[in-house]
């Protein structure tokens, strides 16, 4: 699947027991890089996307399926 981001923001990052939004600094056609945004004194627990009930406005969510421009659905992941 190629990606194709049409902008940088959906992404959080539950530091510890905080959501903090966190943008894409980077991507190629497969991946997309997020950086971590969590204190020091914090634990990076997991990453959602789009973890909203309306993410983003018609055609302008970040993330897209580039040959038929369907928005990668929202995720909650947890990091071991």
């Amino acid at each position: 699947t190629t990606l194709e981001i049409r902008n940088s923001t959906g992404f959080e990052l539950l530091c510890s027991y905080r959501w903090a939004a966190a943008s894409i600094t980077s991507h190629d056609q497969t991946s997309i890089t997020i950086p971590n945004v969590c204190q020091a004194s914090e634990t990076l627990k997991s990453v959602r996307y789009a973890w909203r009930e309306s993410p983003c406005s018609f055609k302008l969510c970040a993330v897209y399926e580039h040959v038929n421009g369907l928005p990668a659905p929202p995720f909650q992941l947890p990091i071991a």
